[in-house]
């Protein structure tokens, strides 16, 4: 916090955002903790900037359909970009942060088909059962890290945990 607040405090008002990544590491093994996030996101807001979500790795594969949504940080998210899972990228904006039309583009959106596969994408996964407590995403995470912790104590030099969200 003090390392964030003192680059802050260099260029005030000079900050566009910052750029957040909730869960660290392929498959979702080493998320983030929640009062961490609200801490320096609290920070970044008082300093006049906006809090970006990076959710290309963790979009559709926590408990939520958003990393940030698992988190309870709906609140503090002013930018969000998805991609992989959905097929096609996207940066989802806060009506107060939307740029004029041309001032923003995506390098991989996608064609109009890959778009029409992302809305059954997501329209699959918000009507299946994936999410909650009880969805297939946290089935599957209990099954896998299960598994992953017989391994864990059959051969503790070959792998450790924690095994996060998704995994």
């Amino acid at each position: 916090m003090a390392t964030l607040k003192r680059h802050l405090a260099r260029n005030p008002g000079d900050y566009a955002g910052m750029v957040f990544e909730l869960v660290q590491g392929e498959g979702g093994f080493y998320p983030g903790e929640r009062e961490f996030f609200i801490a320096l996101m609290r920070t970044v807001k008082e300093a006049g900037a906006a809090v970006l979500i990076d959710e290309i790795q963790t979009f559709g594969r926590t408990t939520e359909l958003f990393a940030f949504q698992h988190s309870g940080l709906d609140a503090y998210v002013d930018v969000v970009t998805i991609g992989k899972l959905s097929q096609v990228c996207a940066t989802l904006i806060r009506e107060e942060y939307r740029p004029g039309p041309g001032l923003i583009s995506q390098t991989f959106t996608g064609s109009t088909s890959a778009i029409h596969v992302s809305k059954v994408i997501i329209d699959t996964l918000l009507s299946s059962g994936y999410f909650g407590p009880a969805g297939k995403i946290s089935h599957l995470h209990g099954h896998f890290e299960k598994c992953l912790k017989a391994i864990e104590k059959r051969h503790p030099a070959w792998l450790s945990g924690p095994f996060g969200i998704g995994a």
